[in-house]
């Protein structure tokens, strides 16, 4: 098995029976770039193409993906397997805080929808901690984390943590906020549902696949500050 990112088993597609993992395809990532795609990413686009079709098998974690693959790539058998999730043994461990926590984990991109909720945390009091955990994305040798603090400098930004450290996140936030413009079937959703952490997520991709509205979660349109 290999991802589709890259084309890491582009070459041994003719000689071996490849199954392709398809979790966040150029072709669609590239559509929420600012409009600055480069050549490269455009051959990256063409070679995760030509490994999916040779693949003898193509599976993807959440069924908008997978329809996402069949109109883009013309793949009608695409195959939907849900991510499995690491379960930690110690969660009485974790400790808790008395703030109120708004975190929002993940890579920092533009598809992500960080931009959004940083406007939409400006309507809070102030007395509400946010957290932003992730990596941050450069455009044009532009920081987004640095356009973000603009937008509101209260946020509170750590890098990326290990899975241990991630889960204690979760557990010492009162909310989850996944904002996404598109995703897939995003690890810190099943995380915060583990954990039984609060959810508000945007209708993107396989985010409404995960959530029943009011009642596992919330749902809000993507965009929507």
């Amino acid at each position: 098995e290999a991802p589709e990112w890259k084309a890491e088993a582009f070459f041994l597609t003719k000689n071996f029976p490849i199954v392709t993992r398809c979790h966040s395809p150029m072709f669609i990532i590239n559509k929420y770039y600012p409009k600055n795609v480069w050549e490269m990413d455009k051959i990256q686009e063409t070679i995760e193409f030509a490994q999916t079709k040779e693949s003898r098998k193509v599976t993807a974690p959440s069924k908008s993906l997978a329809k996402d693959i069949q109109k883009e790539w013309k793949i009608n058998d695409v195959k939907v397997i849900p991510y499995g999730l690491e379960i930690m043994d110690n969660f009485k461990d974790l400790k808790t805080d008395k703030e109120f926590i708004i975190s929002y984990v993940g890579r920092i991109e533009y598809r992500k929808g960080v931009l959004d909720l940083a406007m939409a945390t400006k309507k809070l009091p102030k007395n509400i901690i946010v957290k932003f955990i992730g990596k941050d994305a450069i455009y044009n040798n532009k920081s987004l984390i640095g356009k973000i603090k603009r937008i509101n400098p209260n946020i509170k930004f750590i890098n990326f943590l290990d899975t241990a450290d991630t889960y204690n996140v979760i557990k010492n936030s009162n909310l989850i906020v996944i904002p996404s413009h598109w995703d897939n079937l995003p690890f810190v959703c099943l995380q915060s549902m583990l954990i039984g952490t609060p959810l508000l997520v945007s209708n993107a991709g396989g985010l409404p696949e995960m959530i029943c509205n009011n009642k596992t979660g919330l749902i809000f349109s993507k965009g929507n500050v």
